[in-house]
């Protein structure tokens, strides 16, 4: 499933968006995303298609948005609702932060209690900030030691000076291996 700008637009987002057998999910996650994206791919490892895991499904989109020239790429899981404007105010973050590659909301589950606020040292030592969401280290940006893969947005530039996501880590550590090497 892929959708695209309309000719003659720039492409600012591309998101990719990865799923496996989660029907109502995807269907949640993608109308959460509506009017976020100028270019999509859903990458389905549902059966019978083959399961290519997390990181090669990624890497497919990464390569649909590079080609397609978006500025931007966002990566999201299924599971993952995204609030209206997160998308915009990630893009703008990384247009006010040059230097700054890669950038990644915080992960709230639906009771509230966040799951991924930043991430500490480097997997698999590290572990994800759980801290309440009214915590004050949440009232402005911060560096974080990698960004978690479950959803973030990439500058396109970085991706194509650094190359994608190490495929020989099919489905964790991908994520803290490729921050590291942005």
């Amino acid at each position: 499933h892929s959708g695209e700008a309309a000719e003659g637009e720039e492409m600012r987002v591309f998101a990719t968006v990865i799923t496996y057998s989660a029907p109502e999910k995807l269907a949640t996650c993608l109308a959460s995303l509506e009017g976020q994206w100028d270019g999509l791919h859903v990458q389905d490892n549902s059966p019978p298609a083959p399961n290519l895991l997390y990181t090669k499904g990624i890497n497919i989109g990464l390569r649909k948005g590079l080609s397609a020239g978006a500025e931007y790429l966002l990566v999201c899981c299924d599971d993952v609702i995204v609030r209206s404007g997160m998308v915009a105010a990630l893009a703008d973050f990384l247009d006010s932060n040059r230097e700054c590659a890669i950038a990644m909301p915080i992960q709230v589950a639906a009771d509230g209690k966040v799951t991924c606020g930043g991430c500490t040292k480097a997997f698999p030592t590290g572990w994800h900030i759980t801290e309440p969401l009214d915590h004050p280290m949440y009232v402005k940006p911060f560096e974080s030691f990698w960004a978690n893969g479950a959803c973030f947005l990439l500058r396109a530039k970085a991706a194509r000076e650094c190359g994608l996501l190490d495929e020989t880590m099919q489905f964790i550590c991908s994520d803290s291996d490729y921050s590291f090497t942005l």
